[in-house]
């Protein structure tokens, strides 16, 4: 390692273009061809070959990552998703070969002869960022019923794009969805965002120490800026904070003293899986949670003081699978085992 460093495009890696600023800008390496592949600020999957400095789009789609191929020697498969208007949050897979690879006789060289010419969609639920948790089995955010969970399937051990079905679809199945269900407060709504933030300003403080954030949300063609108060994981922190805030709030003259009790949008990190592919580590509404792969169980590795409508700690997890790295909720940077425990403060900023 030289310790040198120097772009590889003046296109930022940042998946900047989307609904909601989704994109979690994850670039992934190939150890076989020596590539490196990310979404680009255009939406398109680029790969890095760094013995020849070539850069080359592949196709759209953002946060991808490299597995090896179940089967065939020195060949991977990359999995990303997409946000083009016709195809967004659909979950696609691509095969991938080195050199020495044999690609099979239905698959025409692309890119470099890195990749085969076509992706193909798992029958999944729509969903971003999917990583690779072991051969042919994926995790990823999915979208259900309005909102994100953690989600895992097994796809098919597929090798080109020539055996899918007319839809474009292959063999596919979910092993696991999760159902985390947080809560917030609707305190007000406004289709004017300077009266919006005017009323934040006012009501903010008495909200202490409870984030007041702004959801917008069209209705009926007209936009409106709801705004909400803190995130609850059950009734009884609910209840608390109403029996805080609400008293609290009826001084305020730009309060008209309603109220009512929402479901909160969960917000994922990044999703960590383990080298053996055992669990998978992740960071939602400022928890770390630890999924177990064998027993598909749920362990909360570290709770925060205060549930956030944005996730801010995004976990990462070691290398070797043993340690996980955190911001918690005071921007201190912080270490534990993967198994929650050992919790040590490295950085208090």
């Amino acid at each position: 390692l030289t310790g040198a460093t120097f772009p590889v495009s003046e296109k930022a890696p940042a998946a900047v273009n989307m609904p909601d600023a989704e994109g979690l800008r994850r670039a992934s390496w190939s150890l076989l061809s020596n590539t490196a592949y990310y979404g680009s600020a255009d939406g398109d999957i680029m790969a890095y070959e760094a013995p020849t400095g070539k850069l080359t789009p592949l196709e759209k789609g953002l946060d991808p990552q490299v597995s090896l191929t179940a089967g065939i020697p020195r060949a991977e498969r990359l999995v990303f998703w997409t946000a083009a208007p016709n195809e967004a949050g659909q979950i696609r897979i691509r095969d991938l070969y080195s050199a020495s690879a044999q690609p099979p006789a239905s698959s025409k060289s692309a890119a470099s002869g890195l990749a085969s010419a076509r992706s193909f969609a798992p029958a999944l639920p729509p969903g971003r960022s999917p990583v690779w948790l072991a051969q042919n089995e994926i995790a990823y955010i999915a979208a259900v019923k309005g909102n994100n969970q953690l989600a895992l399937a097994k796809v098919s051990p597929q090798t080109s794009a020539a055996g899918a079905n007319a839809t474009g679809a292959t063999n596919a199945a979910l092993i696991y969805q999760s159902a985390f269900a947080f809560q917030t407060i609707q305190i007000a709504a406004y289709t004017d965002p300077e009266e919006a933030a005017a009323f934040i300003s006012v009501c903010q403080p008495l909200c202490d120490p409870y984030q007041i954030y702004v959801v917008a949300a069209e209705v009926n063609h007209t936009k409106w800026y709801r705004i909400r108060v803190g995130i609850f994981k059950n009734k009884t922190d609910l209840n608390s904070a109403l029996d805080r805030i609400l008293p609290a709030l009826k001084t305020a003259a730009a309060w008209d003293g309603k109220h009512f009790i929402a479901t909160a949008t969960n917000h994922f990190g990044w999703l960590c899986p383990s080298p053996d592919g055992s669990f998978l580590i992740f960071s939602l509404m400022n928890a770390i949670y630890r999924y177990n792969n064998r027993d598909q169980k749920l362990v909360c590795l570290y709770k925060p003081a205060i549930y956030a409508p944005e996730n801010k700690t995004n976990a990462i997890l070691s290398p070797d699978g043993e340690k996980v790295a955190f911001l918690d909720e005071s921007g201190r940077l912080r270490v534990m085992s993967a198994q929650g425990d050992q919790l040590i403060t490295i950085l208090n900023r």
